[in-house]
């Protein structure tokens, strides 16, 4: 069930991979609620704080949370401030109550390690919600009119280095094959890389796009408007 990323993580570089089997629970778990794959958010928090003190700066770590995929399964009630399933709009509204009670528990822990104020976290998600999902948050939301179907591919992108960078909003177009450039502009590195996307912080990039794709659709993004297509015909562009 790791999707094969034990290989890419090999291939990318990384000297370790851990699964959810190497990871003991530190959670505390009703009974009922253990997950029947990977493991709850914590225990891998956990787990990956005491790794990281043992790594020698610099040092370069990813970690993969488990507990926002379906089946929604959650360690405790005490999360669950919606009508909880293990699919769903209420399942999933609860897992990510609780995937914030983890990363904050964590972060609140790793702030007295004296490698954090040299340490730039990065959080983003793999994919954006889906269309079936935003449909159902509509009820939700005070305004209930529907969004365009652009905005089910839009994901969270979150860099916290408080003793480095000031807080601002940034509202720079970019995805996922922006940040791998933005983390060598961010490093200082003076380094020809090859990639699709350009460091959010570059000022000299004027066009800037957006490439996504989802199962057989593949899109393209800019300012003035977004195209789908789905390797015959184009599906969808405004």
């Amino acid at each position: 069930r790791s999707y094969r990323v034990d290989a890419v993580s090999a291939l990318a570089g990384f000297d370790k991979y851990f699964g959810a089997q190497d990871m003991p629970n530190v959670v505390v778990v009703e009974d009922g609620r253990k997950p029947k794959t990977g493991t709850y958010d914590f225990n891998m928090l956990s787990f990956y704080h005491k790794e990281l003190n043992k790594m020698k700066e610099p040092f370069l770590g990813f970690a993969f949370t488990d507990s926002t995929h379906s089946d929604y399964y959650l360690p405790s009630k005490k999360f669950e401030r919606y009508p909880h399933t293990l699919k769903g709009f209420n399942g999933q509204m609860n897992t990510l109550i609780y995937a914030d009670n983890s990363i904050e528990r964590f972060m609140n822990k790793v702030k007295d390690e004296p490698w954090f104020d040299r340490t730039i976290f990065i959080f983003t998600s793999d994919h954006g919600s889906g269309n079936a999902l935003c449909s159902i948050a509509r009820k939700y939301r005070p305004n209930d009119k529907p969004q365009p179907s652009i905005e089910h591919f839009r994901i969270p992108l979150i860099i916290y280095a408080p003793k480095i960078f000031k807080p601002k909003e940034i509202k720079t177009l970019g995805c996922h094959n922006d940040i791998f450039p933005t983390i060598v502009d961010m490093l200082g590195w003076d380094a020809t890389i090859s990639t699709m996307g350009s460091s959010l912080f570059d000022k000299d990039v004027h066009e800037r796009f957006v490439y996504f794709y989802a199962g057989n659709l593949i899109g393209l993004k800019t300012e003035d408007g977004y195209i789908k297509y789905n390797f015959k015909n184009i599906v969808e562009f405004r």
